[in-house]
């Protein structure tokens, strides 16, 4: 039950602080917004201008700046989310602060996990080259324990967030007494997503103008979701924090 009581406590984090996760929210995920309609405006065009070679590399161009428009904005979030719950540092305006130092260890973290991730993916690759085709039932399984392994290791991440540096073995042995919470977390979570993109499907088709926007948010508020769940696995395994406090 420890894995439900992590996951409801993440979730309620976030509806209880409902305003703080506006205020910090907010602002970065209107920037992605407007950056990802000036690229769709932008791209038709550059697509006219250019012969078929440029416009395949305009594309690609403008597919970049949109991820990392994207990345930057969530870490963003991630990263004042973090330091907010952990450190009580509520927003005082509804342009959350820019800290460069915490964003720039969060992201060093992000890329290090997601090497780690590419990785573990070789050996999966290699099987799939010798069955000669792609398994369901094997990629299930890999990508189940990938995001087991990311859990394990997911305290660096609001370590970095709030200036603390914290090795990824030091991580996994913090974690180790959460082993079986984190199965029922990552279930509960692809659950989520998953009637996530349900609801993003169901609005898109009835609202198509506001597609995209309706996917923005609801990437935010998992984001602002799976940064509770990091929070919390953060704050209970290494801080040693009860799940019964009325913020964290």
């Amino acid at each position: 039950m420890q894995g439900w009581k992590i996951f409801v406590h993440a979730l309620s984090m976030v509806v209880r602080n409902w305003r703080e996760a506006l205020r910090i929210a907010l602002f970065p995920t209107a920037l992605w917004a407007v950056a990802l309609v000036v690229v769709g405006f932008a791209l038709p065009q550059s697509q006219a201008a250019d012969g078929e070679v440029a416009a395949r590399g305009s594309m690609i161009l403008t597919g970049l700046i949109s991820i990392l428009i994207a990345v930057l904005a969530m870490i963003w979030v991630l990263v004042n989310w973090h330091r907010f719950i952990l450190l009580s540092e509520y927003p005082s305006g509804w342009l959350p602060t820019l800290r460069r130092d915490a964003i720039g260890a969060y992201l060093w973290r992000v890329v290090q996990i997601t090497l780690l991730l590419i990785l573990a993916m070789i050996p999966l690759v290699v099987i799939t080259m010798i069955l000669g085709g792609a398994n369901g039932a094997l990629l299930m399984i890999w990508v189940g324990l990938m995001l087991y392994g990311f859990y394990r290791i997911s305290p660096i991440l609001p370590a970095a967030a709030v200036g603390e540096t914290l090795a990824m073995r030091a991580a996994w042995d913090a974690t180790r007494p959460g082993a079986g919470a984190i199965v029922i977390i990552i279930i509960l979570s692809m659950v989520v997503t998953q009637l996530a993109s349900v609801i993003e499907v169901l609005l898109t088709g009835a609202i198509p103008v506001f597609g995209a926007i309706v996917s923005i948010i609801l990437m935010a508020a998992l984001g602002l979701l799976n940064a509770s769940i990091l929070t919390t696995i953060y704050g209970h395994y290494v801080d040693g924090r009860p799940l019964s406090d009325a913020r964290e």
